[in-house]
Formats: structure tokens, sequence, C-alpha cells
């Protein structure tokens, strides 16, 4: 382990949602499978720079901007259900990784339900 990755004290399972046809009723249907499970990766939670307040049923509060760091050696699929060990919370990732020499970082919401 090199770098940054010694801060990687989370790990990660990234589930992707698959189409695929029923044997028995010659449906077709998803099913979800781990494309990686156990990676490395570190969960950064952070407050909007823009001070951009999302309005809720207790008033406003700021928007939380949550971001994963991992190493740029996994292809996460846009899109991609990604479970964190130490929250416990399933995240979905949005928008496309920043991908530098050492690392990863993806911007992630939230996962209610497949789009």
């Amino acid at each position: 382990m090199v770098g940054l990755e010694k801060l990687f004290t989370d790990k990660a399972t990234v589930v992707i949602r698959e189409n695929t046809k029923n044997a028995t009723t010659k449906r077709e249907e998803y099913t979800e499978s781990n494309l990686y499970t156990n990676i490395p990766c570190r969960l950064s939670f952070n407050k909007d720079n823009n001070l951009t307040l999302e309005e809720n049923n207790i008033g406003f509060m700021d928007k939380q901007i949550i971001k994963l760091f991992l190493s740029n050696s996994y292809d996460i699929p846009n899109g991609s259900k990604i479970v964190v060990d130490r929250t416990g919370k399933s995240y979905i990732r949005s928008g496309e990784s920043a991908v530098y020499s050492t690392h990863q970082e993806i911007n992630l919401e939230l996962f209610q339900d497949w789009v």
C-alpha cells in the first residue's frame, strides 16, 4: 500500500444491475450481481462550498457532498450501487470519476432505488 491508500480504512462492494432472461418464465428480469467486493476505500463527507440550501421537513440544511476515494485500478460503471461497510448504507455513483495518477474520486448520493 502506497501513498493515499494508507488512509483507505473502509471497504466497498460494487453492485451492478443486469438484464437477464428467466429460464422458466422466458421474461426479462433484472438481477443484481457484485462486480467488486471488499475494495479498500475511504468515504468523505463535506458541505457544499456553494452554500446551496435544500429544504426538508424541519427547515433548511446545508447540502452534503459524499465522495468515495479508491484505487484507480477499478472501473466503476456509472449508476452502480456501492455499499460501504463503515456506514452500512448504500450509495449510487453520480457523475464521472476524477482520476488521478494515485487514485480516483467518485461523487455519491444515497441509494434509493435503481434508476
